[in-house]
Formats: C-alpha cells, structure tokens, sequence
C-alpha cells in the first residue's frame, strides 16, 4: 500500500521533471531550428491548449470507461515516449503541428489517472497525498530547467533526448 503510494509519487515527480526540461526550452528550440518568431510560437501553443480541451472535454472519459488505470499510465508513458522522441528529432516545421496532438493526449491521459490513484482507498487523507505530490512536483520543476539548459548548451537536442530517456525509465519502473 505505502510501496504504491510511493511508486505513484516517483512516476509523477519523474514526469514533472521531463516535461518541465521541455516546457522551459520549447520556445528557444522552435526559434533554433525554425527560425519561429513569437507569434508562430503562441500559436503552437494555443494549438496545443486547443488539443487538450478537445481531448479533455470528448475522449478522456471514454478511455477511462474502457481501460484500467494501470492501462492508461502505461499508454501514457508510451506515448509520451513518442512525443518526446518525436520532438527531439524535429527537422522540419510541419513535425511540430504532428507533436502538439500526440504530448497533450500523453499529459491528459496520465495526469487524471496518476491524481485518481494516489487517492482511491486514500479519501480521508486526500488533502495531504495530493499536498505531498505538489510539493514533490515543485522540486521536479526547479530541477528539470536548471538541468535542461545546462544540456541544452550543449546540444539542442539533448535535454530532449534526455527527457525521453527519463519516460522510458519512468515506463520500466511501472511495469517491473
């Protein structure tokens, strides 16, 4: 039972930490490798908040009625392994418009689902577990970007890289 709990903070604090290193240096890389400009950039943004409201408001609760939850986090952890490998190979602007479908359908498929078990057969103490995962996700979002950055200096596809990397132990540690 604590073993799961646990589990279920590392998965959430790990992916925090991914997605953060890609949050922080999106908009550098889409100026690197694009040569976007900030009103291109807002655009994919607002796409993908657009993706996220459609997949939110008409799939999630399907999904959900058909899957179990341990399904769900482990086709969100592909898929983010997908989207985030897919973003590190980017090479020509249309790929970015094929990445803002699939990561919003990785984030809202695992969010929801990672919230739900962390508190099934823990509603009397909901407030703490979810406290403790916040705070948890706030350190994962101090680290991811310092990180990031210093790779990013490096190769601008590296923190990506790395990002996915993190996805696929984040997969491993589930499954086994």
């Amino acid at each position: 039972h604590d073993q799961w709990l646990l589990l279920l903070f590392v998965l959430s604090a790990g992916v925090v930490f991914a997605f953060s290193i890609m949050t922080t240096l999106s908009s550098q890389y889409y100026t690197d490798l694009f040569g976007m400009n900030a009103h291109e950039i807002a655009w994919v943004f607002s796409w993908v908040g657009l993706t996220s409201i459609i997949y939110q408001g008409a799939i999630t609760r399907h999904l959900r009625s058909l899957c179990s939850h341990q399904t769900l986090l482990a086709i969100s952890f592909l898929l983010f392994i997908i989207s985030f490998l897919w973003f590190s190979l980017m090479n020509r602007e249309w790929m970015v418009y094929i990445w803002m479908i699939l990561m919003p359908i990785a984030m809202w498929t695992l969010n929801p689902t990672i919230n739900s078990l962390l508190t099934i057969g823990r509603e009397y103490e909901s407030g703490r577990i979810m406290g403790i995962n916040m705070s948890l996700a706030g350190a994962a979002n101090v680290l991811g970007p310092v990180l990031g950055a210093m790779m990013y200096a490096h190769s601008i596809r590296l923190p990506f890289f790395f990002a996915t990397c993190v996805f696929v132990v984040l997969l491993w540690i589930f499954m086994f």
